[in-house]
């Protein structure tokens, strides 16, 4: 079937939520990226269908943080790629300090838990 780019956009949106709950994380980036690259030219599209104003779920900036941060730790890249979608008007300055102390916490946490569940080979514990 041949679809605009707005339904294209759209039905990538669901594939890329299937994607990710199918752990098929690399296709699941593909298609983010693919909606990145739509985004510009559907953009005007998306606010007037959410009353005026861009939607906070766009699985496309979500799940592609989900997935380098959570899967992949990749957290520098995260942090590019918020300040990226922070310029492309994807996400207000007080949501991008928001999602960025989030991962520092997240990439914190992972930290400790390494150290924490360090065992020695001969450790009893």
């Amino acid at each position: 079937m041949a679809f605009d780019a707005y339904e294209r956009f759209q039905i990538n949106e669901e594939f890329i939520e299937a994607l990710v709950g199918r752990e098929m994380y690399e296709d699941a980036k593909n298609v983010c990226n693919i909606n990145l690259q739509l985004f510009e030219s559907v953009r005007d599209l998306i606010v007037q269908d959410n009353g005026g104003k861009l939607p906070e779920k766009l699985a496309f900036r979500n799940r592609y943080i989900d997935v380098i941060v959570g899967v992949e730790y990749q957290y520098d890249l995260a942090f590019e790629m918020l300040d990226k979608y922070n310029k492309m008007g994807l996400l207000s300055d007080e949501d991008l300090e928001y999602r960025r102390n989030g991962i520092k916490t997240h990439r914190l946490q992972r930290t400790f838990d390494g150290v924490y569940t360090y065992r020695n080979k001969g450790s009893e514990f």
